[in-house]
């Protein structure tokens, strides 16, 4: 959902009293319909907002930006535009912001607001397989539910394509507000370590989160693994993240219930570690898929899931305790497990790019 906002009301808490009474007068006669970081997106009657980003200043395309229909600016501040101050382009008004890039999220989040329940999935591998696992899961017990990530964006049988596993901060919020306008009441999220990182889901109130495992990658930008598994671990420390689900067959799960003793401690290999825990008792791998015997703080039971492989069989258990934590029917759950289809979405991928004329 679209919040009416002035401009003067979108920036009230980053202003100051004497910046305020300017805004009020130059600003409050604006109204946001629409953020956007991108000035070649532009559209009549967006805000653009110029930030100084990790390879491109964003500052640079404020006129492109005006040219192209934009009637506000929010700029990030610097030694010659002091914070709170605003300035005219064209006649456009420009807001200068001290350490706009690191707003981002919660800004947007005063514009974009939704009612749907955010599932973030984190971790190496996996995090496509288990949102699109949850998403069609949800859908089969009678609810709606759509996916973030490396695939698209949007609900399993109509993806929008994705630039990044995680959008950037204005993008994650006003995918969640259109989600949420179609009727999604969940919503699973890949959760990149560069999202985290750059605050890009900082104002996201994640119901559940998810870890899946952490294997060399990303050390580019990272640096060390010990980086590398920082940036995940702030998924469950510091964002907001009601519950958390942890792969405990990975050692670096394990470390985590020390922070998080909460957790709902996942493994295929019967470990039963933590306070609460879910556990395989017995897998069985076949042509036909996984046929796996769990235990634990939900209670036993079988699941039947048309996948193939021990890495699949951690993936349906994670998928399975995280839509139990937030409280789905286990006996609906598991009656509804071997109609799965985790690539579905994967599958409306292929189909858009089929449609495009490079194809």
């Amino acid at each position: 959902m679209l919040t009416s906002l002035t401009l003067a009301k979108l920036l009230k808490p980053w202003l100051d009293d004497s910046s305020k009474l300017m805004a009020d007068d130059t600003l409050g006669a604006i109204n946001v319909s629409n953020l956007e970081l991108d000035s070649r997106a532009i559209k009549q009657g967006d805000t653009f907002v110029a930030i100084i980003g990790h390879t491109v200043d964003g500052r640079l395309f404020i006129e492109r930006a005006i040219q192209s229909g934009a009637d506000s600016v929010i700029a990030q501040a610097d030694a010659e535009h002091k914070h709170g101050q605003v300035t005219l382009v064209d006649g456009v008004p420009v807001v200068h912001i001290y350490q706009l890039d690191t707003l981002l999220s919660v800004m947007a989040a005063r514009l974009y607001q939704y009612r749907q329940q955010v599932i973030g999935v984190t971790g190496t591998n996996g995090k496509t397989t288990i949102t699109q696992l949850i998403a069609q899961w949800i859908e089969l017990v009678g609810d709606r539910a759509a996916i973030m990530g490396t695939t698209g964006n949007g609900f399993l049988n109509d993806l929008q394509q994705a630039k990044n596993t995680t959008g950037s901060a204005i993008d994650v919020q006003r995918i969640l507000s259109q989600l949420d306008d179609q009727g999604a009441q969940y919503t699973a999220m890949e959760v990149s370590s560069h999202g985290l990182v750059q605050g890009r889901v900082a104002a996201v109130s994640f119901s559940l989160g998810i870890f899946t495992n952490l294997s060399r990658d990303h050390l580019d930008y990272h640096g060390t693994m010990e980086g590398y598994e920082a940036a995940k671990k702030l998924l469950f420390t510091g964002h907001h993240c009601e519950h958390a689900v942890l792969n405990v067959d990975d050692e670096v799960g394990r470390r985590w219930l020390s922070a998080r003793s909460d957790a709902i401690a996942v493994s295929v290999e019967g470990r039963q570690l933590g306070e609460k825990g879910v556990w395989a008792t017995s897998v069985e791998y076949s042509d036909g898929g996984i046929s796996l015997e769990f235990d634990g703080c939900f209670g036993g039971g079988k699941l039947d899931a048309p996948l193939i492989g021990q890495f699949n069989a951690s993936n349906v258990l994670l998928a399975f305790s995280a839509l139990l934590a937030l409280g789905f029917d286990k006996q609906a759950l598991m009656d509804t497990a071997p109609s799965s289809n985790p690539y579905l979405g994967v599958w409306s991928c292929f189909k858009r790019m089929a449609n495009l004329s490079w194809w």
